[in-house]
């Protein structure tokens, strides 16, 4: 069975901030957390309602290379003078 990883973020009970990094499915137990840069990882229930599941990383990658590939993410929507008009226009 292939590894199931989601960006996610966690609201640390101590500090009251939230920690970004990723969450790993373990079976019948939950999440690990482990925030971005650090090693040691926390068993999180999957009933936690301060784990934020934002995107598999495998998905998000694929579209990031898309987008890439596709001059970015924007460049289908707007070019740059469309974005200020755009922008000027919902000011009003």
């Amino acid at each position: 069975m292939a590894t199931i990883m989601h960006y996610a973020s966690y609201l640390d009970k101590r500090s009251g901030e939230e920690v970004y990094g990723t969450a790993t499915l373990v079976n019948g137990s939950g999440y690990l957390f482990r925030p971005d840069g650090e090693r040691q990882a926390t068993l999180v229930s999957y009933k936690d309602v301060d784990l934020m599941l934002y995107g598999l990383v495998e998905v998000a990658g694929a579209q990031y290379l898309a987008d890439e590939l596709a001059g970015g993410p924007h460049s289908t929507e707007f070019s740059g003078g469309e974005v200020q008009a755009h922008t000027d226009n919902r000011l009003k």
